[in-house]
Parts: C-alpha cells; sequence; structure tokens
C-alpha cells in the first residue's frame, strides 16, 4: 500500500490516503468476482449489436458509460467494454492475405524446386555414368596390357590365371 500511495503522489501530485484492512481487501475481492458477471456472453452480444444505438436521453445499454463518466474514475478503467465497441474481427483475408495467390506462388514454388531437384538428380546421374565408363576404360586397358604382357612372355602361363598383384587385388 504504501509503495502504491508513493507512485500516486510521484505520478500525479496528490497525496493518497486509504484506509482500510485485510477484511476489507477480501471484501473487495468477493465484489470483483460478481464483477465479472457483467462479462458479455457470445448470446448476450449478438443481442446487444442487434438493438438500435441508444439516442439522446436515454440509458446507455448494459455494460456501456457515457463519457462522462468513463472519464469520472479509475473503476471506469477496470470494467470490460462492450464489444460493440470493439474494432471488428480480422477476415481470414486479413490475416492470411490472398489465399489462392498464396497457393498459386506456393505451386510455382514447389514446380520450381522439383525442377531443380530433378536436375540434380540428372547431374549426380550423368557423373556417375561417366565415372563407371573410365572405369571400365581403364579396366580394358589394364586387360589388353595383360594380354600384350601374357603375349609376349611367349604364352608360358596362359593356361595358369594371372598372379595377385596383377589381378587388381
Amino acid at each position: 500500500m504504501n509503495l502504491i500511495k508513493t507512485k500516486v503522489k510521484e505520478k500525479l501530485g496528490v497525496e493518497l490516503e486509504v484506509s482500510g484492512s485485510k477484511e476489507d481487501e477480501l471484501e473487495a475481492e468477493d465484489n470483483s468476482s460478481t464483477e465479472e458477471a457483467d462479462i458479455a456472453k457470445p448470446g448476450e452480444v449478438a443481442k446487444e449489436e442487434e438493438a438500435p444505438p441508444s439516442g439522446d436521453g436515454e440509458a446507455p445499454p448494459e455494460g456501456e458509460q457515457p463519457p462522462a463518466e468513463a472519464e469520472a474514475g479509475s473503476e471506469a478503467a477496470s470494467k470490460p467494454v462492450a464489444l460493440s465497441e470493439l474494432a471488428p474481427a480480422p477476415t481470414q483475408e486479413d490475416l492470411f492475405g490472398d489465399i489462392d495467390q498464396l497457393k498459386k506462388q506456393h505451386e510455382e514454388e514447389l514446380a520450381e524446386f522439383e525442377k531443380q531437384q530433378e536436375l540434380n538428380k540428372a547431374r549426380v546421374e550423368q557423373g556417375l555414368q561417366e565415372k563407371l565408363r573410365a572405369r571400365r576404360s581403364r579396366r580394358r586397358k589394364i586387360e589388353a596390357q595383360e594380354a600384350e604382357a601374357n603375349a609376349l612372355a611367349g604364352g608360358e602361363g596362359a593356361n595358369e590365371p594371372p598372379p595377385p598383384s596383377e589381378m587388381g587385388l
């Protein structure tokens, strides 16, 4: 309470006199639970929105206060505002944008991504085929050299398998 008093004095320049006890605070909490019953429910809001706005001399609808009373005290600041006074709820288009356009953009991006994946796959496949061709070519050259070496050796070991070092093991 002392802190509240000092803050009020700093901000407003007014001495705040509060008299009360813990019993008064408990009583105030009980009253606040009954004030919560004044909160609008969905069915009540629909009825309130259908009602015509109040004219001069009429009492304001339940839950609303005239401007003079709203400025009168801090009690008005703690009460909930009627839904009719609030801004309308945003539509799906306000929240997410043009959904059809977003879907189209997503499909285009997905098609581009798939195209890139196919190109990458084709490059990898082409690289593997080139490596296989090079390996086969090397093997043919090695086999040709071995056959030439065997022929030069006089065909003595033509019926025998080559030693393991020549087989590439």
